[in-house]
């Protein structure tokens, strides 16, 4: 039977605090890192490496260039891309001509952090969520006896589009199974989806996407906002995150 569903409103919740989470996790960086996690692996590539720091980064792709040759680094900081790197944090850089085949070592303000203190907090089966592949979510999540939904936020502080992107696929999942006993965070996230109306509307309205359009950036807003675009489930296992067969429609 369908247990609980918890909610953890930033990646600093879990980096400093004792909060813990359920052995299933998904987590939400709509703008912009788990949209752009998604998009390259839907677009062939065949892993994503998430760090923390710029430094591990490089080290890493040091050592892999060496080995295999298909590595790229991606990635941004307050925004930007990282000098030297090959690819910033728009999923519209990650093209199937750039990435197909290849290893992609992802260092983001936020949606890596996420990834990462999830596993270090115990989590052992992890998933990408965003608008782009919500039903695949759902489907993955139907059934699973105890949730937990983080939301990467920015810099330690709550952020609109991922509560609202998570809640939206909530309202997806309830509406499927509704037995599940949700927290406070849970019940105001799918509360919140459910009397806002129009989802991309809202997340467009949201201060990160106000900030990349005064980056002349909206098209990665109008992007990462399109619902279901591609039938994939990224999860991150091993130190990588790569597509769940079981759940792609190819």
């Amino acid at each position: 039977m369908p247990g609980t569903i918890s909610f953890v409103m930033t990646a600093q919740c879990l980096a400093y605090t004792d909060t813990a989470v359920h052995p299933t996790v998904v987590v939400y960086d709509v703008l912009r890192a788990t949209s752009t996690i998604t998009t390259a692996l839907a677009h062939g590539a065949k892993e994503i490496i998430p760090v923390l720091e710029v430094d591990e980064a490089l080290s890493l792709y040091a050592g892999l260039k060496k080995t295999t040759g298909q590595v790229l680094l991606g990635g941004e900081r307050r925004g930007d891309p990282i000098p030297g790197f090959h690819l910033g944090n728009s999923p519209l850089e990650y093209t199937e001509d750039k990435v197909r085949g290849k290893t992609i070592i992802l260092t983001t303000t936020n949606g890596t952090r996420a990834l990462l203190h999830s596993r270090r907090k115990g989590a052992q089966k992890i998933i990408i969520g965003s608008l782009l592949n919500q039903q695949q979510v759902v489907r993955a999540l139907l059934n699973e006896p105890a949730i937990t939904v983080v939301c990467a936020g920015v810099n330690g502080a709550f952020a609109l589009e991922d509560f609202f992107a998570a809640g939206l696929m909530l309202l997806e999942l309830i509406a499927l199974q509704p037995d599940y006993a949700l927290d406070d965070g849970a019940l105001a996230a799918l509360h919140a989806a459910r009397g806002a109306g129009e989802g991309p509307a809202v997340i467009a309205a949201s201060t990160a996407a106000q900030r990349l359009k005064n980056q002349n950036r909206w098209k990665d807003v109008e992007f990462c906002t399109t619902p279901n675009l591609f039938p994939v489930l990224p999860v991150f296992h091993n130190h990588r995150v790569v597509l769940d067969s079981a759940f792609c429609s190819r």
